[in-house]
Formats: C-alpha cells, structure tokens, sequence
C-alpha cells in the first residue's frame, strides 16, 4: 500500500488520525519547533501524523507471520532454482555492458584500471630498473620508493574524497539544487 493509502485506511478504522485534522499534539509540536531550530530549509518537515505507528506490536498485528518460522533446508542449497535461469543469466551479461553507456561509469572504470595497472607495472620492475646503472640502488632503497608512491595516493584520496565533494555541491548550488554524477568529473581528472 501507498503510504497515503495506509493512512486513509487507518483513520477510515478510527486508529489513526491524519495530520491535516487540525489538532497537533505536544510530540508533533516538539518535533517542529526542534526542526526550526536546525534551520536549513527543513522547518515544514514534521516527524509525527504522517505515518501510522510502527512499532513491533502493530506491525505484527497486520502481519501475524513476523518473527515465526524457521530457515528451510532450500535456502541452503548451493543451486537455488529460479523461474526464469535464462533471463537472469542474459540480464546478469548484459547490465555491466549497458553501465558502460554512462560516461561517468565509463570513466571511472577506466581512472580505477589505469591507476591500479600502472602501480602493478611500477611495482613489478622497480627493482630491475633501479638496481643497474646508473641508479645502483640496492634492495632498501628501492623499498623506500613505494613511499612515494603511498604519498601519491594520500593524495589522491584527498583530491577525489574532499575536493570532490566540494566541487560537486558547487556546481549543485550552480545547477538550482540538482545533483548530477557527471559535477564529480573536474574533480576526478585532476586526481
């Protein structure tokens, strides 16, 4: 049921009354005047009178098989049966295929792959590279080098976390309050 029909439904059998019937109780009013406090916009949220109760007790009076029961022996089996194999197994192949139509998925895939390839390609030939002329390091040095490359990273995480955000809820202030995947991708490139 639609939450508007449950509470439609609910007062039509007397246990609930909705919120528009002019009475307001002391926890809804409360609840109001706490949400001014926090300012922001969110003064016209009410806590209370939108939705019926939901606790365990009235849940489980419209519900009377919550909590009984027991897991069955078909739960545990290594194969589940499925009422349509071929269709989850085509739908299992092409979703990854089809999330490669969205640019922001297309490059975040690619900026994650070529990170993780070209730190694999440094750590597999440091220690060929470095160890001849005319760098003669030896086995420590070469191992103090992934230093470097931890501080990248620190870096990168800072870019992409912080900077990221930041950039994203500029460009949403800019777009009218509208969030878009794609405002993450100046933040990204630079990273």
């Amino acid at each position: 049921m639609h939450p508007t029909e449950m509470i439609n439904a609910l007062a039509n059998e007397g246990k609930f009354s909705p919120p528009n019937s002019g009475e307001k109780s002391n926890d809804e009013s409360r609840s109001h005047g706490d949400a001014e406090k926090l300012g922001g916009g969110i003064s016209h949220i009410s806590t209370r009178g939108t939705m019926p109760d939901l606790s365990k007790q009235a849940t489980a009076e419209r519900d009377p098989h919550l909590g009984k029961g027991s897991p069955g022996k078909q739960q545990w089996k290594i194969f589940q049966p499925n009422a349509h194999p071929f269709r989850a197994i085509a739908l299992d192949l092409w979703i990854p295929w089809k999330l490669f139509a969205f640019p922001i998925v297309e490059f975040a895939a690619f900026v994650v792959s070529w990170s993780c390839s070209s730190f694999l390609t440094i750590n597999l030939t440091q220690s060929q590279n470095f160890s001849v002329p005319p760098y003669n390091f030896n086995s420590q040095s070469i191992g103090f080098m992934n230093f470097a490359i931890l501080i990248g990273a620190f870096i990168g995480l800072g870019t992409a976390g912080p900077l990221s955000d930041w950039v994203s809820a500029r460009a949403t202030r800019k777009n009218g309050g509208v969030r878009e995947p794609e405002m993450r991708l100046p933040a990204m490139s630079k990273s």
